[in-house]
Order: C-alpha cells, then sequence, then structure tokens
C-alpha cells in the first residue's frame, strides 16, 4: 500500500532513483521510529546516560520496529519449516536466529531506499537456509514440486 501524500528524501546518494519517491506505510513508520532510537542510541554512545523514561521509550521503539518486520517473515519461516518436516526445537531455534539477525541489520537498513520486509528478508532467508544446511533439512527446490518431494521421502 502506498502513501501517495509522502514524499520523502533519499539522503542516500549512491541510490540512482529520484530524490523524491512515494514510500510505503511501512517505510514511513520505520523511518520515524528508527530516527528516534538512532538519536537515543547516539545520546547513550557520546556518554550522556538515557533516563529511565528514554530507556522505556529505546525498549518500545526496539519491540515496536521488530513486531513490523518479524511477524511476516516469522510466518514465511514456519512455512518453509512445514514443507521440511522440521520438529519443534527447529522453530524455536530460528525464531531465536531471525532476532538476532534483526538485531545485527537493524543499523544497516536504510528505510528510504526499499521497505523494511524486502531489506530483512533477504538475510531472514539467508538465515534459514544457512540452519536448514546445517542441520541438514531438506527444502523443495520449488514450491510447485512439493509433491514431489513428499513422493521422494517415502
Amino acid at each position: 500500500m502506498k502513501n501517495e501524500n509522502y514524499e520523502g528524501k533519499t539522503g542516500n546518494h549512491n541510490h540512482k532513483t529520484a530524490k523524491h519517491r512515494t514510500l510505503t506505510k511501512e517505510q514511513i513508520i520505520f523511518y520515524i521510529k528508527r530516527k528516534k532510537y538512532c538519536a537515543l542510541k547516539e545520546q547513550q554512545e557520546s556518554g550522556r546516560p538515557l533516563s529511565c523514561e528514554e530507556k522505556l521509550e529505546e525498549e518500545k521503539l526496539i519491540t515496536d520496529l521488530r513486531a513490523l518486520i518479524l511477524n511476516s517473515c516469522i510466518r514465511e519461516a514456519e512455512k518453509i519449516l512445514m514443507r521440511c518436516h522440521a520438529a519443534p526445537e527447529d522453530y524455536f531455534e530460528i525464531r531465536q536466529r531471525l532476532l538476532n539477525k534483526f538485531y545485527e541489520k537493524l543499523d544497516e537498513y536504510d528505510p528510504l531506499p526499499t521497505p523494511p520486509a524486502t531489506f530483512f528478508n533477504r538475510h531472514f532467508r539467508e538465515t534459514i537456509s544457512d540452519y536448514l544446511s546445517e542441520n541438514k533439512l531438506l527444502v523443495p527446490q520449488h514450491r510447485n514440486d512439493s509433491s514431489n518431494y513428499e513422493k521422494r521421502e517415502h
């Protein structure tokens, strides 16, 4: 869903799109919340400790940012794991790895060029793929080929 009333400056000089472009609702929300989060983080790094209110705000911002991304990504991961006939503990482990990847990549993500799901899904798929490879879980190559995959397994 596009928000036709909001135009954002990309600010990223390496990005090859126009300086003004329409952002998705998720990009706008993520941009605003991440900007507040980064300001709090910079304040801490400069040596000024956060007040109790600021710490609570920081935790809420992180929770909100995580919720924007992880809910849809975890559903996608669950679909993949179901196709692999993964055990319940695999679901827990993947969820933990996705959370770790989210925190690892949060500072790298610039919400202006691409929607958050586009950026994070790429890294989450890599995380899931690595986990499946490490644990020797087989994934069907194509969604349409899942019936053939199940036949080979039996």
